[in-house]
């Protein structure tokens, strides 16, 4: 089993996560929404919106952090695998 826990930055990670959710509710609020670019269908959201930034689903931003969450933790998991030297098949589902 890869332990990814403890080769993860995790000031960095928290630092461009608080920098990713900054840009991404300012550019989904003040260029996405206004201009119409994603067309959101309020029926399939989960109902939390942000009113004042043009009702700015707050999925569309939770998005943009589980992908860098996601990134980060696949890299990790890659880099290690690498490191190992084992085969893809014992380092991710372990040897029977």
């Amino acid at each position: 089993m890869l332990r990814r826990r403890r080769f993860i930055n995790w000031r960095a990670l928290s630092l461009t996560m608080y920098f990713i959710l900054l840009i991404s509710m300012l550019w989904e609020a003040t260029l996405a929404l206004p201009y119409g670019w994603w067309n959101y269908q309020h029926r399939a959201m989960m109902g939390v919106f942000i009113g004042a930034w043009s009702d700015l689903p707050v999925e569309a931003v939770l998005v943009w952090l589980a992908v860098t969450y996601g990134t980060v933790n696949l890299f990790e998991a890659v880099k290690i695998w690498q490191a190992s030297g084992r085969r893809a098949r014992a380092a991710f589902l372990g040897s029977a």
